[in-house]
């Protein structure tokens, strides 16, 4: 459903503003980043009732604040990757800080928000998950949009495998840095 949702979302926004603007890869990097913000919201929504915990979902200044750390937080990895000169290492960091990062972000806020008392084991394996299923979605997405904009969105035929590879290693990272903030019942 996670990657239905962020395929669906990405390429109906970037085939848009393909037509209106032109395309370009900025308004892929805003395509992706309301992708994931869309997933957030989702997520929020669906984690209690994935765990069995029956919580009205509410609509608070939480979300909007948790929306704006996801694009900050995908606003400064597309930043990072656009300051270093070698592609392949910018597209490493990209998929570092943007994808495994970001999408361990969404996870801890909607987790936060909606389930104050996940386990961190339990907060692990769902992140894992998620982060895992958005980096296909991305990968997907980025092969289906090369075929329908005649774009090229890989260095060689081992991009997918390092893009892939660069989520985790900002998932493990990220876990590091989220975990100990989880509440304990």
């Amino acid at each position: 459903m996670l990657i239905f949702l962020y395929s669906c979302v990405f390429i109906t926004i970037s085939l848009v503003f393909k037509r209106v603007q032109g395309g370009g890869s900025m308004l892929l990097n805003v395509c992706r980043t309301i992708a994931l913000c869309s997933v957030y919201v989702f997520m929020r929504a669906c984690l209690p009732r994935l765990f069995n915990i029956s919580r009205e979902v509410q609509v608070d200044q939480r979300i909007y604040r948790s929306m704006l750390l996801i694009a900050l937080s995908s606003t400064a990895g597309y930043m990072m990757s656009d300051a270093i000169p070698d592609p392949w290492w910018a597209n490493r960091v990209l998929h570092l800080v943007g994808g495994g990062f970001t999408g361990a972000l969404l996870c801890f806020l909607a987790a936060y928000e909606s389930m104050p008392h996940m386990g961190a084991l339990r907060f692990i394996a769902t992140t894992a998950l998620v982060v895992t299923a958005l980096g296909v979605a991305n990968e997907i997405t980025e092969f289906i949009l090369g075929h329908l904009t005649n774009s090229v969105h890989a260095f060689d035929r081992y991009d997918t495998e390092w893009d892939l590879i660069s989520n985790s290693i900002g998932l493990c990272a990220s876990m590091l840095i989220f975990a100990p903030f989880l509440r304990k019942k």
